[in-house]
């Protein structure tokens, strides 16, 4: 998801500006004592796939002596919760005091002036696809909490984004009513097929049976392609996983991109109509089949172990009927009956067998009268409300809920409001230490280089705890034109990790900085904690830069000369010379690192 976040004026900043985050454990399973409490524990399987939920109740219950001697710890009302292992990205909100395990990252937001804990929770989900690229691991995936901290979130006033949830929660409403439909017409069409067609493992309606080859010309299937898992592009083309018919419907998102060099042919692209069947899955799943519909993705490509059905040009029968047919429980046993393999959980159908397999044949008419039946229980789910539906699906909705336009014609009707919640906004992010700009000609991808960690020329030299450090630094006390100055104490208190409340760590790594003019060394006074005496001690600054104002008359108007320009004082004398040499110094040594 992109967006111009700043284009209605909103700040961003990094997730861990608005609030702090802190990992769950797991308490000890040989202590069943410890699970006889009355503290809800949760784990990632506990927060749903599907939306954003409040959590107010959990499978597992432990005591306070589980808490006080396991990683876990408890959570207050409000906290946002986040899977940040195996099934990353999936969010929801404390609606109690609860603990959870390593499985899950909370974000306890700084301030109630900040941040609604929904609308947090809500933008994390549609960066979902985002933290999945960022997965790490090979047997546990996951993203890791300094991952998650780094994450860019737009702050609307909090008016404004409770407009934004209650629009999301209102789609992610018609979603579950769709999806409910969709169930139960799942389980009005076998009812139905066996109203028409009897049992078909004891043909009790007594209709010939036929090869498959009776209707079926052959198969026709793909290549062995290997596609980028982590590509989430779903624009280029994309090979099927087995897993996106094995539900009987066709999941697009059981898909993987395939090589930009890689063209694949036409007639290996499916469309709307075909009826697809698995040659190869477990034993339990071999043979599963999906009818695609009408609104089927164009760029959805067949691999080596799904086929399409290639029907017989005298066809007398409906792709629909094929379709249920192959849903029935005896049709599957006897799927799984003509597969073949070798060890493993993996079976094969071969061509040559599945076109000599007997079913059940009724008459074309009857078919007819199923296939017209099937449609009109399909346009039961395919209300106004499940056309609706089909937009929350589409990512776009994320998309303009968080770049302002689902709510501009809102924001403009309330202005006084909002003005005076962002002020408020702003003014409880400053005393968190955030560092944010709201420049109307930013983008997402300035701000992103805005915060980026430099690692090139003089920087290189710096270790990965020191960068962070910068980084943190920067956000703290950078982006204001007068000096701001920090010590190694005061540091140590708003950190997090190892430098937290470790002032000597710090302050080593500032002698570093300050050695390299990343920062300057000065003596300030101070008072002691202790004896209230003032001695003078270490403190730092960053480096300002020259600057200059624009004159105005009283009126407030820029005065300009006669050429248009505006008229500037002479300007207020930064650091920007010791800023010029570093990077010429910088620029030095990549060079001779280059010659070397």
């Amino acid at each position: 998801m992109t967006g111009n976040w700043h284009s209605v004026g909103w700040p961003v900043v990094r997730i861990r500006d608005i609030g702090r985050l802190h990992g769950g454990g797991t308490p000890s399973r040989k202590r069943p004592e410890y699970f006889q409490g009355t503290i809800p524990w949760i784990t990632g399987q506990d927060i749903p796939e599907s939306h954003v939920a409040e959590i107010t109740t959990a499978r597992d219950f432990v005591t306070e002596e589980a808490v006080e001697e396991s990683a876990t710890r408890v959570a207050p009302v409000g906290t946002v919760l986040v899977t940040t292992r195996v099934s990353v990205g999936k969010t929801a909100v404390a609606g109690c005091p609860i603990c959870f395990s390593q499985d899950v990252t909370a974000i306890i937001i700084h301030s109630a002036a900040i941040a609604l804990p929904s609308y947090v929770a809500y933008f994390l989900r549609s960066r979902r696809e985002a933290l999945l690229q960022k997965n790490q691991g090979s047997t546990i995936a996951g993203i890791t909490r300094d991952s998650l901290a780094l994450e860019l979130i737009p702050l609307p006033p909090l008016s404004e984004q409770q407009r934004i949830v209650e629009v999301l929660q209102e789609a992610e409403a018609i979603r579950r009513l769709r999806a409910e439909a969709e169930a139960k017409t799942a389980e009005l069409v076998p009812s139905m097929f066996r109203g028409l067609f009897g049992e078909i493992g004891s043909n009790s309606s007594g209709w010939p049976f036929v090869p498959i080859s009776h209707f079926v010309d052959s198969f026709e299937g793909g290549k062995s392609l290997a596609g980028i898992e982590s590509d989430f592009d779903l624009t280029r083309p994309r090979v099927l996983k087995i897993s996106a018919v094995t539900s009987g419907v066709l999941n697009p998102r059981e898909s993987k991109a395939l090589p930009s060099s890689y063209e694949p042919p036409e007639d290996h692209f499916i469309k709307p109509g075909d009826l697809l069947i698995t040659r190869a899955n477990t034993a339990e799943l071999v043979g599963a089949t999906a009818l695609i519909g009408k609104e089927c993705p164009s760029n959805l490509v067949l691999p080596d172990k799904i086929w399409r059905f290639i029907w017989k040009e005298d066809f007398k029968g409906t792709p629909e009927f094929v379709w249920a047919l192959f849903q029935e429980r005896a049709t599957r046993q006897a799927l799984g009956n003509i597969a073949s393999g070798t060890g493993g959980s993996m079976k094969n159908i071969s061509m040559k067998k599945l076109m000599q397999m007997r079913v059940i044949w009724p008459p074309k008419e009857i078919q007819e009268t199923f296939s017209a039946a099937l449609r009109e229980v399909a346009l039961l789910s395919n209300t106004s409300e499940g056309d609706k539906a089909s937009l929350v699906l589409q990512s776009s909705l994320f998309a303009h809920a968080f770049s302002g336009k689902l709510t501009a014609d809102w924001r403009e009707a309330h202005t006084d409001q909002l003005a005076l919640e962002a002020r408020e906004r702003d003014a409880a992010l400053k005393q968190a230490g955030a560092y944010f700009t709201r420049s109307r000609r930013g983008t997402v991808q300035e701000m992103e280089s805005i915060f980026e960690q430099r690692t090139d020329g003089i920087y290189s030299d710096l270790n990965r705890e020191q960068r962070d450090l910068l980084f943190r630094i920067q956000q703290q006390v950078g982006g204001v034109e007068y000096a701001k100055y920090f010590t190694a104490q005061s540091l140590s208190q708003s950190l997090e990790g190892s430098l937290r409340r470790n002032p000597q760590a710090i302050e080593s790594h500032l002698t570093v900085f300050a050695t390299r003019g990343l920062i300057i060394p000065v003596s300030r006074e101070e008072q002691t904690e202790d004896t209230g005496e003032f001695v003078f001690g270490n403190a730092y600054r960053l480096s300002l830069v020259d600057r200059s104002e624009r004159l105005t008359d009283e009126a407030g108007n820029t005065l300009t000369t006669e050429s248009g320009d505006a008229l500037v004082t002479e300007g207020v004398v930064g650091d920007r010379s010791r800023g010029r040499e570093l990077e010429r110094l910088a620029a030095q040594l990549e060079r001779e690192r280059a010659l070397t």
